[in-house]
């Protein structure tokens, strides 16, 4: 099936033997499924350097939290936030 997901890759996803630099997949948002029992779950991203656009579309009633890994904060350079529709920058911590 099909499911709403961001997720962040290291450079070096294809290599082996570097410990947790490689091969590393990091979950910023997943939902095992795309149509929740609230509605749609959607989101998009678009990366500019090191600068991540996070857009995110919930229905009311959902909970969560956005809590970015791998090096990356929000731009206020908080460490998570509350799951809520809008758009978000993503930046280098």
């Amino acid at each position: 099936g099909m499911w709403a997901a961001f997720w962040l890759n290291c450079d070096g996803m294809s290599t082996v033997g570097n410990g947790g630099t490689d091969g590393a997949e990091i979950d910023i948002f997943e939902s095992a499924y795309y149509d929740s029992a609230y509605g749609k779950i959607e989101t998009s991203w678009q990366k500019n350097g090191e600068e991540v656009m996070l857009n995110v579309n919930v229905p009311e009633g959902m909970t969560g939290t956005i809590a970015p890994q791998n090096g990356y904060c929000f731009e206020d350079k908080s460490k998570e936030k509350p799951l809520a529709s809008g758009k978000y920058t993503l930046i280098k911590a």
